[in-house]
């Protein structure tokens, strides 16, 4: 589409088919209320994921952190507004069969897919009801999680206001509400970008052709600008992330009517006029100014006087930042909160980690050795029973453990270590800190229990399970996270219904495929003799599984 776009674009009039300068594509303004003829969502669904920073676990965990006491999520009420096709909100009561789960979506096309997934999974604990925010009633119970993603940004003031009213009035004591939103100073310069799109595009009516067209518009002014200017350089930054992109998340996140970023600093305001009070981010990392260094962290505390409001518009103007997940809470609870992470403050959770050492070094060895994530953050340790420590979550992840039993598990690791002593615990406080604050150490208030690979009859997440049969190449985790899948895992992961043996599932692929309902291939060659394909689909089953486990697919 990209190469298309472009030569389409050089070849004619740039201003042929776009809107007048100054107008705006018609029949959106003010749909977000319900009132326009035509509703952008239900033209061009928005495909709706698991996101993990929104889940109640992380808002419970960030609100206990800082000393308050939400609800556990395996028994809360959660209300998601803009639920899209339920992609969030769904995988979450399948988790958590004891808690109840409303979604708001205006979009009649997204909710008639939400309720279709919600009757195959046959849930009786989640609804999806097709309403526009601005009409929603009080609630008869109120909730403890509210996730609003992807729509604050997005919709008309009067909506915004809806939203931040609908915490202030359906939230509950100790409940948390979520919200994120575009911010400045970050969006300054994604703005003219997004004008360049609008003005060249906005007119055109099939959305497909505005999607083609804003990604032309923006390689041809790529191309024809110098890359060593700042201009330049940006938008080289943007060609490459529209190359990534799907054609539904570039219509509506960066060609709708309504975005409207603002600066933190004015969004907290706005909700402190609806007694709705900054408890954090939803990511712990992002709230660490000690990442920037010392000399900047030292500036910060100068300059915002330890008031964390200031710190956090500080930090926005330092990294140029474009996107919030900000959390809030009821006003009077704003004073009570804790804001000092001490170790002791750590211990009460449960833990994991996604951490693999760098290196062979043995544990044992007094030296420092480097650890690593999936997300490229690392850590330095010298003790070995740190060493240790660490190497168990990696080996256990995606499971987490009590500090007890992770301590018991580390000393296992060490010879002449079975025996425990404070010593361990004060090693071990000497990282936790520093580990919850670059994101490498995942804190949990309640334990979630996971399917091994080798269990004897596998089963997946049934919503991963739903959705690879639907052909839909990203599903969602028992840890609430998206997982791309390909080809093969479609055909494998319906078939993991705990009740099939991994033999029995073997077979039945074995079947499939020599009937040629899908494809097995080797260095680009396909298979089709049975005896190469048995030895081999086995082979990729047991790969499959493993990767399955780690990835938090597989349920007990």
């Amino acid at each position: 589409m990209n190469q298309a776009g472009s030569k389409n674009l050089v070849s004619a009039d740039v201003s042929t088919g776009t809107a007048p300068s100054g107008s705006t594509p018609a029949n959106h303004a003010g749909v977000a209320l319900g009132v326009g003829p035509r509703y952008s969502y239900d033209e061009v669904p928005y495909h709706s994921n698991a996101y993990p920073q929104s889940q109640p676990e992380q808002l419970a965990s960030q609100a206990r952190l800082f000393g308050m006491a939400p609800k556990l999520p395996s028994q809360a009420r959660v209300l998601e507004l803009g639920c899209s096709a339920g992609g969030n909100l769904i995988p979450l009561a399948a988790r958590y069969p004891q808690a109840r789960f409303i979604g708001i979506e205006l979009s009649r096309v997204e909710v008639d897919q939400a309720r279709r997934a919600i009757e195959a999974l046959n849930l009786d604990n989640v609804e999806v009801r097709h309403q526009s925010l601005t009409d929603l009633e009080p609630a008869d119970e109120k909730f403890d999680y509210i996730i609003c993603h992807g729509v604050y940004s997005w919709v008309p003031e009067a909506a915004q206001e809806a939203i931040l009213d609908i915490c202030r009035r359906d939230l509950a004591g100790e409940g948390v509400a979520y919200v994120s939103y575009n911010t400045y100073p970050g969006w300054k310069m994604r703005e003219v970008i997004r004008d360049a799109i609008l003005y060249h595009a906005g007119g055109i009516a099939d959305p497909r052709q505005q999607v083609a067209q804003a990604r032309a518009i923006i390689q041809y002014i790529f191309k024809i600008t110098d890359p060593d200017t700042a201009f330049g350089r940006y938008l080289k930054s943007e060609t490459e992330l529209m190359s990534r992109v799907k054609d539904d998340y570039l219509y509506h996140d960066h060609m709708e009517v309504n975005n409207h970023p603002c600066y933190f600093k004015d969004f907290i305001q706005r909700a402190a006029r609806h007694q709705l009070a900054y408890l954090g981010e939803a990511v712990l990392s992002d709230m660490a100014p000690q990442r920037l260094g010392p000399e900047v962290y030292k500036t910060l505390q100068r300059l915002s006087r330890d008031n964390i409001l200031a710190t956090e518009q500080y930090m926005d103007f330092f990294r140029n930042r474009t996107f919030r997940q900000t959390l809030l809470i009821h006003q009077h609870r704003f004073a009570q909160l804790r804001r000092n992470i001490a170790p002791e403050h750590l211990r009460a959770f449960f833990f994991s980690g996604r951490i693999r050492q760098e290196g062979d070094m043995p544990l044992n060895a007094m030296e420092e050795v480097e650890f690593g994530d999936h997300a490229g953050r690392k850590i330095k340790v010298r003790e070995p029973f740190v060493k240790a420590a660490l190497t168990v979550l990696g080996e256990h992840f995606p499971r987490a453990f009590t500090l007890e039993e992770w301590l018991r598990q580390a000393r296992l690791k060490l010879t002449g270590r079975e025996a425990g002593n404070d010593a361990d615990i004060r090693l071990l406080d000497n990282v936790l800190s520093s580990l919850a604050l670059n994101g490498m150490l995942h804190l949990h208030v309640e334990q979630q229990e996971y399917g091994r690979a080798g269990d004897a009859r596998p089963r997946a997440f049934a919503p991963a399970r739903y959705y690879a049969a639907l052909q839909q190449a990203v599903v969602p985790s028992l840890r609430h996270e998206p997982v791309s899948i390909n080809q093969f895992d479609m055909v494998l992961l319906p078939q993991l219904d705990g009740k099939t043996t991994t033999e029995a599932i073997k077979q039945n692929l074995l079947s499939r495929c020599l009937n040629r309902e899908f494809n097995v291939a080797r260095n680009n060659v396909q298979i089709v003799e049975e005896a190469e394909l048995r030895p081999l689909l086995g082979e990729m089953i047991t790969n499959a599984l493993s990767i399955y486990e780690k990835l938090g697919l597989l349920q007990t």
